[in-house]
């Protein structure tokens, strides 16, 4: 009994998991490339705990492309997507900013804001929560 709590403890406090859990959300960014563009990132744990990260590109698409590889280490956090060439490193500030690269043939600097957890995206006007959202589509 006292292994097993010993155990809990320890994974309870371990400070990559907590850090882990500090970059799990929806963070948005923006770069420019002539254009000014949306980037926003969704990392979430998969069913065995692992860190799994969604890129989305509102202003050109809405389709979410899924990373080859996410992992974060302490502070840092990297995903990457292999087919289209692209990659993020980041390090987290605190609770609600992430300052990196986004990396796609060069490096281009990339803040993240983390968004509030009801936050939906869309082309045609700036994000906001599901709230207002429903309430400006009533007009």
């Amino acid at each position: 009994m006292r292994n097993l709590m010993f155990l809990i403890l320890a994974v309870g406090f371990h400070p990559c998991l907590a850090q882990q859990q500090s970059f799990i959300g929806l963070w948005e960014g923006k770069i420019n490339v002539g254009a000014s563009l949306r980037i926003v990132f969704e990392f979430s744990e998969n069913k065995n705990g692992e860190l799994f990260g969604i890129l989305k590109s509102p202003d050109q698409s809405p389709d979410p492309i899924a990373a080859d590889t996410t992992f974060s280490k302490g502070d840092s956090i990297f995903t990457g997507v292999k087919k289209f060439g692209m990659a993020f490193k980041g390090k987290l500030l605190n609770d609600t900013s992430i300052s990196g690269s986004f990396i796609q043939g060069i490096s281009i600097p990339l803040q993240l804001k983390k968004l509030p957890p009801n936050t939906i995206l869309s082309a045609s006007a700036d994000t906001m929560p599901i709230a207002n959202k429903i309430y400006y589509d009533k007009d």
